[in-house]
């Protein structure tokens, strides 16, 4: 869920912000760069870390 709201959050501000400048189709393709720009970074985060029950209990148990 925070990695929800970290990546929407900004995008709803973009809209708002540049919506009256760009128009509705500008500022929903600016929002969409800045969605993508966080959530990648975010994800890619979340991929390098191990599963759940995985990690330094395995290492001491063998």
């Amino acid at each position: 869920m925070p990695v929800i709201m970290l990546t929407i959050l900004p995008m709803l501000i973009v809209i708002r912000l540049t919506g009256p400048h760009l128009g509705h189709a500008g500022a929903l393709a600016l929002a969409w760069i800045v969605f993508v720009s966080i959530l990648i970074p975010l994800t890619m985060v979340h991929w390098r870390q191990p599963p759940a029950g995985t990690g330094e209990m395995m290492k001491d148990e063998g």
